[in-house]
């Protein structure tokens, strides 16, 4: 409610700003996404959204929690409080901080609810079916790191648990002659894999995010436009961050860590454990252009940045890290099973 309405008081007062009243793109990061997207596909939307920014997020099959989930979970949480179903307004409010803080469990109610009022589809795959995201491009993307991937230690686990997770895939595949890995790569391979389509987190998946792209293309003629990012960029670190001695390049793209680049807010010092570089800057720079460029006209590409192919019927997509690469051409072996992978994994309704 509170979103919508801040939303309406833009496209009523942003004129007054120097902005544009018919040109509206609503973004999120993270649980952000969620938020954004059922803002969209809400009956008491008024105002007309052009473009979505879906960062870290996009959660194509995910159900909302219904009502009643989402009580049952309130109560666990008051059972974790200490309090029960009867607890009064004044009982909430007399709550420590630092005990609510604590107790912030699994339980915690948070996440969307399909109320049935300003969120009435089951899930972001219904209100694509129902045509809500027809008329609307998008960007999104995942950081290299932040995906789902099987936790392994040597080789022999490494072929053990993707045999588990493929399937059939596997064999036809010839998963074991495709990926190589030895017990000193295993780990990092698997967390590679996980990121760029072989995870079980819909969100935070390259590949969903680029079929995505192939399925709104084919299911519009390609009236929906959509882009999509890798975002790869390790940011440094001094070592004293956190107490530890952990190298920069072992922190790959941590979850919300393209929040800094999107937004060109680097500073120097700030943090103090982020000893920002040149390329840094750089690379903030043109993410902020790629960005604002998509904002304003739908299109990120612009003078001075690299080339942005569409994720349509090739599934381009762009690499944000110690250099911007793009990518729109045939699909390697692996990409493909990926690819079956993630439309099997997801249900994408998109065409071989």
């Amino acid at each position: 409610m509170d979103q919508i309405k801040a939303l309406e008081w833009i496209k009523e007062n942003i004129a007054n700003f120097g902005g544009d009243p018919e040109n509206i793109t609503v973004g999120g990061q993270s649980g952000g996404t969620s938020k954004a997207v059922a803002m969209v596909a809400s009956p008491k939307m008024d105002v007309e959204v052009d473009r979505l920014i879906l960062q870290s997020g996009l959660n194509y099959d995910w159900p909302f929690q219904t009502q009643e989930s989402a009580e049952e979970r309130g109560t666990a949480y008051l059972g974790d409080l200490g309090l029960d179903e009867n607890a009064t307004l004044e009982d909430l409010r007399n709550i420590d901080a630092e005990k609510l803080i604590d107790n912030t469990s699994s339980n915690y109610p948070g996440g969307m609810n399909l109320d049935g009022l300003y969120v009435t589809y089951e899930s972001t795959k219904d209100a694509i079916n129902d045509g809500v995201f027809d008329d609307i491009s998008v960007m999104s993307g995942t950081n290299m790191g932040e995906g789902s991937y099987p936790k392994v230690s040597t080789a022999d686990d490494f072929y053990a648990q993707y045999k588990e997770l493929l399937g059939d895939l596997y064999d036809e595949y010839d998963f074991e002659n495709l990926v190589k890995v030895d017990d000193n790569t295993a780990a990092m391979v698997s967390r590679q894999l996980g990121t760029y389509g072989l995870g079980s987190y819909v969100s935070r998946n390259l590949m969903a995010n680029r079929v995505y792209g192939k399925m709104m293309s084919e299911r519009t003629d390609g009236k929906a436009v959509n882009y999509t990012y890798l975002f790869s960029q390790c940011t440094p670190e001094s070592m004293s961050d956190l107490g530890t001695d952990r190298g920069w390049a072992s922190q790959w793209a941590w979850h919300t860590s393209e929040l800094w680049y999107a937004f060109n807010s680097l500073r120097e010092g700030v943090p103090e454990v982020r000893q920002w570089r040149d390329w840094d800057y750089e690379l903030a720079e043109k993410m902020n252009q790629y960005w604002s460029n998509f904002i304003k006209t739908g299109d990120p590409n612009g003078d001075g940045l690299a080339f942005w192919p569409e994720a349509d019927e090739n599934m381009g997509y762009i690499d944000l890290g110690a250099g911007i690469s793009t990518h729109d051409e045939e699909m390697t072996d692996l990409e493909k099973l990926m690819m079956d992978y993630t439309v099997n994994c997801f249900n994408f309704p998109v065409a071989d």
